[in-house]
């Protein structure tokens, strides 16, 4: 969890100190001004100090103010400019008065045997202390008077009004001074959790998220909660815990002291009874020995010992549905809780059938929800009116469920009913769970369909005649009630292949029982349009039954089934005319001729009409029986009318022989079906063209040059051709016609240019494009510079065949008309070429650029042809391709002319040349003026080119060139430089900071991530990233934190085309990350501090805590951390400390530095020798001060493999130096007896 500091609000108070006179006065002491004081210590509240003096002489007239810092366990050692050796601080009041300077000097000097008040504030003093201390340094102060050396003053002794406020007192050193501890750091908690290390939540915004929650570590049901923490870097004198109600059934907490005297780095357990569903706000406070207070927060923190329950499985389909095999059943399991936790798929068990079940597992549940959602897919064989689960435990986690507590769900089901039955309101197919619903995969039972027989006419047993009116069908039914609502659809085939034939009936409850059979009726339409129908099939009958959840059963075949026997007389064939084709005009005569499959009679005039009313007819023929009856063949004759008109005749339809009245039979009597061969069979025939319109007037359409640069109504030097638009009427006799152009200078007669074009099928009711080249009309009369050109064509129809002549029209001339003018712009040479879009590199393309600004000089106008309405079009290449059109060419406009024209071209057009550009091409610009008329002039090339580079620099691998291994550790404050390595040079630039590589050095027992600040290599493959090993650093095979970790801090790294590189780093474990090409072990985390253990002395006479004449040395047991694998071939230095007769002696190593092993780091202690003396080193009684009465303490300097150190408490284990024998007559003692 984040943990959230709330400073306590202080008050107000201080504390006095009384000390004796060096000079100038009697009486003075000094005590911490501020809120929140704690005696003997300057502390994070305190914001000054006020001197309290009584001058004992006269003559006084200015006073000073010193402050000096010494060791925590130093005396100031005098009260003279000798010890307060710094420049006089600022003052800030006297007697309440505020003081300017560093000088006080009141109205008439001071009075002896007067008292005076000198505060001084927090930012003078740390600034006279050169803006730092150290906490647990002591504070001294000091008054000098007059400004001379001789008048110094300093507090020497106890509160000198006693005021009974013993809370800002200063404590008396080891001489006559006194002092203030200086601690202004915070205590802390390094973590909070509850009983299974969850943080809970520090955010007052929060109060249903997993962290609002914790339970029992007892259980269900019960009251404990347990927290735990553990202990910052400091040991916390105090923890008070207090659980604050927000809602819910229980009660606030008083504040509860949980410890006291915590060591820094212990780890601290409080359980505490809780009600359960309310909700607290759980307030942390500590406070350390100097009275600095820390407070910490988790907010909205719900206390639930209650298991979730299930509140019932609810149906998502319609009430009263039954399902069908392959539909899906949607259902859900609810829990009495609205947000769970889920590990696992959970699964169900269904009765799917009759002692049958099947266990679904769970389609969607999500953490946060309090359903879990399950879709089933109906199996063949399914089957329950009343979908149901098996029983009370059907319902089954996948690893568990959980609510957001953590209490484990009871997963009890409501008591559903028995199989064919509906259930209660917590069931499945309970009224209260969404209704019930059904499943059904059964499909009807196997059957034979019974008699068939033919109905109306003539009725013959098992065959169908041409009288014959229906067919009447016998199906069994059965007694099966899921055919209620279900369908019998009747299927027969004449071709091979069953069909549907009917309509579908609908399964009534009465047509269900033993041995019932329902009649199905079918037309005679329906039987004749069965597929392949034919005289002399064999109908064959069966049936489909579909109950009514749609599984279906085909009945086998009946055994009865009908022959079919119908005959007619049918059209063969119609002809006319022979195989080399007919053209016939108005009024000239055509016989056509019907056959028949047999001799046929006719009566009336029947009709044969033909198709003739296509364009630019108007009117069918309907042309009469001429002769032929009592034969094959009826002959009918056709004369061609003024409306008609068809290139191949055929007749209006299959059905356009009609009776008009009178019958065509055969010899029994059978009716003649007067259906015709398909349409196209006659045309397929014979080919016979009727012709009896004329071709219509017209008009010529658009004129339009070709050659590169097309204008309108101009013909320039580069037009090749010009087409000519002619509008062919929908008239079918101009089919295989002719159109003729013709062309005209004015004052001059129309000639025809290019000879006839053939008119094609395909071009009737089209405008019919002519193409005539160059050549041709420039040939005609007075074609010249200035002329204007007008155009016209003729039109021949097809009337009188490919050996006739057609009918001619002349149309209307085109409206279009074309100037010539065959002059070139003047030469100009194109100007800059930018790049758009940053990064901008001159000469360069790169990836981010959106396009490119061309610069072209326009021309002043003279005489000749005009540029005002031309145009300029960039055109672009490589070195290994021809110029190219780039975006739209430009108008260009009479402000363009005689200065410059910049135009934009896009990155998608540029890029297109060449088939797509590629990197290394290097693209040429230029440009093409066109003027008004289309003449084109193209520049001379931009001197500026484009050299393609669209590639991002890539980094190839992570390494460095530091020296790497598990025995060369880096600690803190070493540097080591990261070379990242790209696949080009690339040039690095810093922004308001640097880029960095993110490292990943929060490793236990590391706690900080970190990051390796750019330092060198730019324009290098190699850019070089440093890092600087800070405290709480540490990784055993440093590594980057993932593969986007190289951030650029508002810088950039480009290659020298600008491309942005691509950032991405390889694979944090991949043969190129920076954790294996180099192994770096990085430590800046300092050996945790352990007390120091056991101090045993040796030699002939043992007592505990005593150094005697007969011990010649001692052992010191030291613990380790056996976590801590830097400590491996790191060093353990002892110091010892000599105090006594008022003298406190320096700390002094004590025996050689012992170096730990794996055995002794394993082991959690290692124990270490000192001789009393005579070795090389420094020996027990060769410390600092050393001197019987002495008391000595062993304190150890441990220093891990990278060389960070750290000094353990000194151990509870002192030795007090007694080397006297007890007084003895001279006779008995020892000769070095003392």
């Amino acid at each position: 969890m984040t943990i959230k500091k709330i400073i306590i609000s202080i008050i107000i108070s201080f504390t006095w100190l009384q000390a004796g006179t060096v000079d100038g006065t009697s009486n003075i002491w000094v005590v911490t001004r501020g809120s929140t004081l704690k005696q003997h210590y300057f502390n994070a509240t305190t914001t000054g100090v006020r001197i309290t003096f009584t001058p004992d002489e006269t003559g006084f007239s200015t006073v000073q103010a010193f402050v000096e810092k010494t060791g925590a366990s130093t005396d100031i050692g005098g009260c003279t400019e000798s010890q307060f050796d710094g420049a006089a601080m600022e003052l800030g009041a006297g007697n309440g008065g505020a003081i300017a300077g560093t000088t006080w000097s009141p109205g008439g000097g001071f009075t002896s045997g007067s008292q005076y008040t000198l505060d001084l504030y927090y930012a003078d003093l740390y600034a006279a202390l050169g803006n730092s201390f150290t906490e647990g340094q002591r504070l001294y102060v000091a008054i000098k008077f007059n400004l001379n050396n001789d008048d110094w003053s300093c507090p020497a002794n106890t509160n000198g009004n006693d005021d009974g406020d013993d809370s800002n007192d200063s404590q008396k050193g080891n001489n006559a001074y006194y002092y203030h501890l200086m601690d202004r750091v915070y205590p802390t908690l390094a973590s909070i959790t509850d009983h299974d290390d969850t943080n809970l939540n520090s955010h007052s915004g929060t109060t249903t998220a997993s962290t609002n929650y914790t339970n029992s570590p007892d259980g269900v049901g019960q009251a404990k909660s347990t927290t735990k923490m553990t202990v910052g870097a400091e040991l916390v004198k105090t923890v008070k815990l207090t659980w604050t109600k927000d809602s819910g059934a229980g009660a606030s907490i008083a504040e509860v002291t949980t410890d006291t005297d915590a060591a820094a780095g212990s780890s601290l357990t409080h359980d505490q009874d809780l009600t359960n569903a309310t909700r607290y706000d759980i307030t942390y406070k500590v406070e350390d020995v100097a009275g600095n207070v820390n407070t910490y927060i988790d907010y909205n923190i719900w206390f639930d010992n209650a298991a979730p329950t299930v509140e019932g499985v609810y149906s998502e389909e319609s009430n009263g549905a039954m399902l069908a095999q392959g539909e899906v059943a949607d259902f859900y399991v609810k829990f009495n809780e609205t947000a769970m936790d889920y590990s696992g798929a959970p699964q169900i068990t269904l009765l799917s059938n009759d002692g049958e079940t099947t266990n679904v597992n769970a389609a969607t549940f999500s953490d946060g929800s309090d359903k879990i959602y399950f879709d089933w897919t109906i199996p063949d064989g399914a089957y329950s009116k009343f979908l149901d689960y098996e029983n009370t435990t059907a319902l089954s986690a996948g690893t568990y469920i959980k609510d957001r507590a953590g209490n484990t769900a009871t997963l009890t089901l409501a008591a559903p009913p028995a199989w064919g039955s509906q259930g209660g309101n917590a069931s499945l197919s309970g009224a209260g769970t969404g209704g019930y619903f059904g499943v059904d995969g059964d499909d009807p039972a196997d059957n034979t369909v019974g008699a068939v027989v033919s109905k109306g006419g003539t009725e013959v047993a098992n065959y169908w005649n041409d009288t014959n009116t229906s067919v009447e069908v016998t199906v069994p039914v059965g007694n099966d009630a899921t055919l209620e609502d279900g369908t019998i659809q009747l299927q027969a085939e004449a071709d091979g292949n069953f069909e549907n034939i009917g309509d579908a009936y609908t399964i009534l409850n009465g047509d269900i029982g033993n041995g019932t059979t329902k009649v199905m009726t079918v037309t005679d339409a329906q039987v004749e349009g069965l597929t392949g129908y034919s005289n002399g099939d064999v109908l064959t009958w069966r049936a489909v039954l579909t109950d009514k959840s749609s599984n279906a059963t085909t009945y086998s075949n009946s055994a009865t089934t009908l022959t079919v026997s119908i005959d007619a007389p049918t059209v063969v064939s119609v002809l006319g005319g022979d195989n080399t084709g007919v053209y016939k005009k108005f009024n000239e005569k055509i016989e056509m001729t019907v056959k028949f499959s047999a001799n046929v009679t006719r009566t009336g005039t029947p009709q044969l009409t033909f198709n003739t009313a296509n364009t630019p007819g108007t009117a069918d023929a309907a042309v009469d029986y001429k002769s032929g009856t009592g034969s094959t063949n009826l002959i009918f004759e056709y004369t061609v009318g003024a409306t008609h008109y068809s290139t191949d005749l055929d007749y209006k339809s299959t059905t356009a022989l009609n009776l008009n009245g009178g019958t065509i039979k055969d010899a029994g009597g059978n009716a003649a079906v007067l259906t015709l061969p398909a349409l196209g069979t006659l045309p397929g025939a014979r080919a016979i063209y009727i012709d009896g319109v004329a071709p219509d007037a017209f008009q010529v359409g658009d004129v339009i040059t070709a050659g590169d640069p097309v204008v309108a109504g101009y013909w320039n030097e580069d037009n090749t051709s010009v087409k000519v638009t002619v509008p062919i009427a929908n008239d079918n006799s101009l089919a295989s016609g002719k159109a003729y152009i013709q062309a005209k200078t004015t004052g001059e007669d129309f000639a025809t240019i290019g000879g006839s074009t053939a008119i094609g099928a395909g071009d009737k009711g089209t405008d019919v494009t002519y193409t005539i080249a160059a050549g041709d009309l420039e040939g005609i009369n007075a074609f010249n510079l200035g002329s204007t050109v007008t155009l016209t064509a003729i039109l021949e129809d097809y009337a009188g065949g490919p050996d006739g002549t057609g009918n001619k029209t002349t149309g209307t001339e085109s409206a279009t008309t074309l100037i010539i003018d065959q002059a070139d712009p003047a030469a100009f040479s194109v100007g800059a070429v930018t790049t758009v879009t940053e990064p901008i590199v001159t000469g360069k393309w790169n990836l981010h650029n959106t396009a490119i600004t061309v610069v072209v000089p326009i021309a002043t106008e003279n005489t000749g042809p005009t540029l005002l309405n031309g145009n300029v079009q960039i055109i672009a290449k490589t070195a290994s391709s021809a110029y190219e059109n780039i975006g739209n060419a430009e108008t260009i406009a009479a402000g363009d002319r005689g200065g410059n024209k910049t135009l934009t071209i896009a990155a998608a057009a540029l890029e297109a040349i060449d088939n797509n550009i590629s990197d290394g091409d290097v693209i040429t610009i230029s440009a093409i003026i066109t003027d008004a008329a289309g003449n084109k002039t193209t520049g001379t090339a931009s001197t500026t080119t484009l050299t393609v580079d669209q590639t991002a620099p890539t980094i190839d691998e992570v390494t460095t060139d530091a020296n790497d291994g598990l025995t060369n550790p880096y600690k803190v404050a070493t540097t080591v430089d990261i070379k990242v390595s790209f696949n080009e040079a690339v040039v690095v630039v810093e922004g308001a900071n640097k880029p960095a590589l993110q490292l990943d050095t929060d490793d236990a027992p590391g706690s900080v991530l970190s990051e390796a600040i750019y330092n060198s290599g730019t324009g290098s493959k190699f850019p070089l990233f440093r890092l600087t090993v800070a405290a709480n650093h540490y990784s055993e095979d440093l590594n980057y934190r993932a593969t986007t970790s190289l951030i650029l801090n508002d810088g950039t790294i480009r290659d020298a085309a600008g491309n942005n590189a691509t950032l991405t780093l390889p694979a944090l474990d991949d043969a190129k990350s920076l954790k294996n090409k180099k192994t770096l072990w990085i430590d800046g985390v300092l050996p945790t501090i352990k007390t120091v253990g056991a101090v045993t002395t040796t030699g002939d006479t043992i007592v505990t805590g005593f150094w005697n004449k007969k011990n010649t040395g001692l052992t010191v047991v030291v613990p380790l951390e056996t976590t801590d694998f830097s400590l491996r071939s790191g060093t353990i230095q002892l110091e010892a400390q000599a105090v006594g007769g008022g003298v406190t002696g320096n700390w002094t190593n004590i025996g050689a530095a012992a170096t730990m092993t794996t055995e002794t780091v394993g082991a959690g202690t290692q124990t270490i020798s000192v001789a009393k003396s005579g070795t090389a080193n420094a020996d027990f009684e060769e410390i600092n001060e050393f001197s019987d009465g002495d008391v000595v303490t062993i304190r150890a300097v441990v220093t891990d493999l990278a060389g960070n150190s750290s000094t353990f408490t000194a151990s509870n284990t002192t030795l007090k130096v007694d080397q006297t024998y007890p007084s003895t007559p001279t006779t008995f003692k020892p000769a070095d007896a003392k």
